[in-house]
Protein backbone atom coordinates (compact mmCIF):
# COMPACT_ATOMS: atom_id res chain seq x y z
CA UNK A 1 0.00 0.00 0.00
CA UNK A 2 1.49 3.15 -0.74
CA UNK A 3 0.47 6.47 1.37
CA UNK A 4 0.53 9.90 0.56
CA UNK A 5 -0.96 12.10 3.27
CA UNK A 6 -4.33 12.00 3.64
CA UNK A 7 -5.01 8.87 0.40
CA UNK A 8 -3.81 5.40 0.52
CA UNK A 9 -3.48 3.83 -2.83
CA UNK A 10 -3.33 0.26 -3.84
CA UNK A 11 0.30 -1.12 -5.12
CA UNK A 12 0.53 -1.46 -8.75
CA UNK A 13 1.29 -4.56 -10.25
CA UNK A 14 4.75 -5.83 -10.55
CA UNK A 15 6.32 -6.93 -13.15
CA UNK A 16 8.24 -10.26 -13.24
CA UNK A 17 12.29 -9.25 -13.03
CA UNK A 18 12.92 -12.40 -14.83
CA UNK A 19 13.90 -15.89 -13.51
CA UNK A 20 17.67 -16.48 -11.92
CA UNK A 21 20.01 -17.36 -14.50
CA UNK A 22 18.06 -14.92 -16.55
CA UNK A 23 19.70 -13.60 -20.04
CA UNK A 24 17.82 -10.28 -19.55
CA UNK A 25 17.89 -7.46 -17.27
CA UNK A 26 14.84 -4.87 -16.42
CA UNK A 27 15.96 -2.72 -14.04
CA UNK A 28 16.60 -0.20 -16.75
CA UNK A 29 12.40 -0.65 -17.86
CA UNK A 30 11.51 -0.67 -14.79
CA UNK A 31 13.09 2.65 -13.80
CA UNK A 32 12.37 4.06 -17.17
CA UNK A 33 8.55 3.44 -16.96
CA UNK A 34 8.39 4.84 -12.99
CA UNK A 35 5.86 2.00 -12.30
CA UNK A 36 3.85 2.30 -14.98
CA UNK A 37 2.86 -1.25 -16.17
CA UNK A 38 1.11 -0.07 -19.47
CA UNK A 39 3.70 1.55 -20.43
CA UNK A 40 6.41 -1.48 -19.62
CA UNK A 41 4.42 -3.69 -21.59
CA UNK A 42 4.46 -1.16 -24.76
CA UNK A 43 8.78 -1.13 -24.55
CA UNK A 44 8.41 -5.09 -24.53
CA UNK A 45 6.09 -5.59 -27.64
CA UNK A 46 8.33 -3.13 -29.35
CA UNK A 47 11.43 -5.19 -28.49
CA UNK A 48 9.74 -8.25 -29.90
CA UNK A 49 8.33 -6.69 -32.94
CA UNK A 50 12.34 -4.89 -33.55
CA UNK A 51 14.85 -8.12 -32.55
CA UNK A 52 13.40 -10.81 -34.52
CA UNK A 53 13.35 -9.21 -37.44
CA UNK A 54 16.75 -7.39 -36.87
CA UNK A 55 18.01 -11.11 -35.84
CA UNK A 56 16.67 -12.73 -39.65
CA UNK A 57 18.13 -9.73 -41.26
CA UNK A 58 21.32 -10.44 -39.43
CA UNK A 59 20.99 -14.35 -40.57
CA UNK A 60 20.28 -13.69 -44.00
CA UNK A 61 23.61 -11.34 -44.13
CA UNK A 62 25.73 -13.91 -42.50
CA UNK A 63 24.65 -16.39 -45.46
CA UNK A 64 25.31 -13.82 -47.88
CA UNK A 65 28.71 -12.66 -46.12
CA UNK A 66 27.42 -9.23 -46.42
CA UNK A 67 29.62 -7.28 -44.29
CA UNK A 68 27.86 -3.89 -44.54
CA UNK A 69 24.19 -5.80 -43.58
CA UNK A 70 25.39 -7.39 -40.51
CA UNK A 71 27.22 -3.36 -39.21
CA UNK A 72 23.03 -2.47 -40.35
CA UNK A 73 21.55 -5.51 -38.27
CA UNK A 74 23.65 -5.07 -35.28
CA UNK A 75 22.97 -1.06 -35.21
CA UNK A 76 19.13 -1.73 -35.50
CA UNK A 77 18.79 -4.52 -32.91
CA UNK A 78 21.53 -3.11 -30.85
CA UNK A 79 20.28 -0.77 -28.53
CA UNK A 80 17.50 -3.16 -27.33
CA UNK A 81 19.31 -5.30 -26.76
CA UNK A 82 21.60 -3.76 -24.47
CA UNK A 83 18.72 -1.87 -23.05
CA UNK A 84 17.44 -5.44 -21.85
CA UNK A 85 21.03 -6.43 -20.44
CA UNK A 86 22.43 -8.60 -23.61
CA UNK A 87 25.87 -6.94 -22.47
CA UNK A 88 27.95 -9.56 -24.17
CA UNK A 89 26.44 -7.96 -27.68
CA UNK A 90 27.54 -4.45 -26.51
CA UNK A 91 31.29 -5.64 -26.73
CA UNK A 92 30.00 -7.57 -30.41
CA UNK A 93 28.60 -4.37 -32.07
CA UNK A 94 32.02 -2.21 -30.76
CA UNK A 95 34.18 -5.03 -32.39
CA UNK A 96 31.89 -5.01 -35.65
CA UNK A 97 31.93 -1.43 -35.70
CA UNK A 98 35.25 -0.89 -34.88
CA UNK A 99 36.28 -3.91 -37.58
CA UNK A 100 33.92 -4.97 -39.62
CA UNK A 101 35.43 -4.49 -42.95
CA UNK A 102 38.74 -5.70 -41.45
CA UNK A 103 38.19 -8.98 -40.09
CA UNK A 104 38.58 -12.06 -41.07
CA UNK A 105 35.29 -13.16 -42.12
CA UNK A 106 35.36 -16.66 -40.47
CA UNK A 107 36.35 -14.18 -37.11
CA UNK A 108 33.20 -11.73 -37.83
CA UNK A 109 30.94 -15.01 -39.10
CA UNK A 110 31.80 -16.82 -35.39
CA UNK A 111 31.39 -14.10 -33.04
CA UNK A 112 27.96 -13.50 -34.72
CA UNK A 113 27.28 -17.28 -34.20
CA UNK A 114 28.13 -17.28 -30.71
CA UNK A 115 25.87 -14.61 -29.96
CA UNK A 116 22.56 -15.82 -32.05
CA UNK A 117 21.65 -18.70 -29.11
CA UNK A 118 21.60 -15.68 -26.74
CA UNK A 119 19.59 -13.35 -28.39
CA UNK A 120 17.08 -16.05 -29.37
CA UNK A 121 17.17 -16.88 -25.16
CA UNK A 122 15.99 -13.14 -25.35
CA UNK A 123 13.19 -13.54 -27.53
CA UNK A 124 11.86 -16.77 -25.44
CA UNK A 125 12.31 -15.03 -21.83
CA UNK A 126 10.35 -12.01 -23.26
CA UNK A 127 7.41 -13.80 -25.37
CA UNK A 128 7.00 -15.15 -21.56
CA UNK A 129 7.41 -12.23 -19.65
CA UNK A 130 4.67 -10.71 -21.89
CA UNK A 131 2.37 -13.47 -21.10
CA UNK A 132 2.56 -13.32 -17.70
CA UNK A 133 2.77 -9.00 -17.54
CA UNK A 134 -0.11 -7.88 -14.99
CA UNK A 135 -1.48 -5.90 -18.32
CA UNK A 136 -1.61 -8.18 -20.37
CA UNK A 137 -5.26 -9.83 -20.76
CA UNK A 138 -6.18 -13.43 -21.47
CA UNK A 139 -7.31 -13.86 -24.64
Amino acid sequence: MIEKKYLTFPEPPKINMATPGSQIRLDRLVALCKGDTARQLRYLHQFMELIPAGLEQLRQCLVLEDRSGIRQAVHYIGPQLIFFGLTGFSSLMEKIEKEATDLPWPDLARSIQACVPEIEGAIAELEDLIKTHPNTKDP
